[in-house]
């Protein structure tokens, strides 16, 4: 009868291993680049207003959203502990507006309001291995486009990727036509936006360092996709929310985007070695702090 008590308490010690380890990780690349992580909280709200930092004052978390590492799973699980929805079903796939206009981001708070939140909430963000994000963003937005009625993407975002690849034959591309952009289309895009410091990112494949200040800002979890049920029901239990909710299924709309090893390996041998060095090149602290190969 005893057993039950030991499992429990030496599962929760191997998950709080890895968080650790991830936490020494980044300090240690952080040290690298000159970055050590701050414990200064003037420094903490000014990157704070620089990335998105959404509030859960009931169970007093501040989570950073990583576009492509689950974050539809968790606006709907903050819309249950914030009282929008009774479960995590009610929530459909359209309801991306509705959370970001409603739920405070914590820029939206006076000043020593969002020091005191900085000081003793729960920060916590996703990280997933880059290439993998970036093929899911791919599917997603361009591949299943159509199917996931991501217009937007399929139109003007996809219009300006040929009309930058094919600028010396094109003078205009229709933004109202549906384009057809292949994977190596969308890496040769990003590695012209990651060498030209004028241009932002769109948030779907934009570095996971740059979206969460992680030298800066010090966060207390570092979940992964990879570990993504495990890691997200731990932090539910250390802040009290899981007396609400556990983490829901990504089945839970039926839009999986697969992009695993396997499929993206098919993926990357659409791109040349180049290309593919570049690729790399551009998520290398990426891979760095958050120990991807």
């Amino acid at each position: 009868m005893t057993d039950a008590p030991c499992s429990t308490s030496v599962k929760f010690k191997f998950v709080e291993d890895d968080f650790e380890e991830r936490r020494q990780r980044l300090h240690r690349v952080c040290e690298k680049i000159g970055m050590n992580i701050s414990d200064d909280p003037q420094k903490w709200d000014t990157a704070s207003n620089r990335i998105r930092l959404y509030v859960e004052d009931t169970y007093k978390m501040l989570y950073c959203p990583i576009h492509k590492v689950a974050t539809a799973n968790w606006r709907r699980v903050l819309m249950v502990l914030a009282g929008d929805v009774e479960n995590a079903t009610d929530v459909g796939r359209g309801h991306y507006n509705e959370y970001a206009t409603k739920h405070r981001q914590l820029n939206s708070f006076p000043k020593e309001e969002r020091i005191r939140r900085l000081k003793t909430y729960t920060k916590f963000l996703f990280v997933r291995h880059p290439f993998e994000r970036v093929l899911s963003a791919y599917r997603d937005k361009f591949e299943l486009g159509a199917e996931h009625g991501e217009w937007l993407y399929l139109k003007t975002i996809a219009a300006s990727i040929l009309y930058w690849k094919n600028r010396t034959a094109v003078t205009k591309v229709n933004k109202n036509q549906i384009h057809n952009v292949t994977f190596a289309d969308l890496v040769s895009f990003i590695v012209h936006q990651a060498n030209n410091t004028r241009v932002s990112m769109d948030m779907h494949w934009e570095r996971i360092h740059e979206l969460s200040l992680p030298c800066i800002m010090p966060f207390d979890y570092i979940g992964k996709y990879e570990t993504l049920a495990r890691d997200a029901n731990y932090i539910l239990g250390k802040t009290g929310a899981d007396k609400v909710i556990n983490f829901p299924p990504a089945n839970i709309n039926n839009h999986i985007t697969n992009s695993s090893f396997s499929i993206l390996e098919k993926y990357m041998t659409t791109l040349s070695d180049s290309l593919r060095a570049n690729f790399r090149q551009v998520y290398e602290l990426d891979f760095e702090m958050f120990g991807y190969k």
